[in-house]
């Protein structure tokens, strides 16, 4: 594997761990949030559903075909017994995540050979990733959950959720 392709794959693999750490700590801080501030949350209307699926790729498709032609062969439960990640590869090609798709090979060893315009464009995708997780950290939940939790900043979270905070609620009462 030539080292751009490898520094690619680091990047991808520490990308995928923080991913799965946000999507812990997300879940946690959606609890604590959410019992933080039931009340103020219990006045509000309910969001809209965030639009999920497939991201758009910065990786063209002949070369998130290639690569999951690679995989297919090597996980596929008709041809591999063993249980290989036949379905992490499915969901990775379907979302065009080409980060996951690398890992996943050089997991398995799987030989993929990219060109020059191929690995550009997945340095791309890995960086809008990376951009759309750090994005994702700064929502009112983070920012509250990461916090000293102090009543000057639930007042100001209370005004962005456009809510009345409790100690105004039992002032003007």
């Amino acid at each position: 594997m030539n080292r751009s392709l490898k520094k690619l794959l680091l990047k991808s693999q520490l990308l995928s761990i923080e991913e799965q750490d946000y999507a812990e700590l997300d879940k946690k801080y959606a609890a604590e949030f959410s019992h933080d501030f039931r009340e103020e949350l219990a006045s509000l209307k309910k969001e809209k559903k965030k639009e999920e699926g497939k991201s758009k790729s910065l990786v063209s498709n002949r070369t998130l075909k290639k690569m999951h032609r690679k995989l297919a062969r090597a996980t596929h439960p008709d041809i591999n017994e063993e249980g290989l990640p036949f379905r992490e590869v499915q969901e990775a090609y379907e979302k065009g995540d080409s980060g996951k798709m690398l890992s996943i090979a050089a997991d398995l060893n799987v030989d993929i050979s990219l060109t020059e315009k191929e690995m550009v464009a997945l340095a791309k995708q890995l960086k809008s990733k990376r951009k759309k997780l750090e994005e994702m950290k700064t929502t009112v939940r983070w920012v509250w959950c990461t916090s000293d939790k102090s009543e000057e900043l639930r007042s100001r979270i209370c005004e962005i959720l456009g809510v009345g905070d409790k100690t105004e609620k039992k002032q003007n009462k």
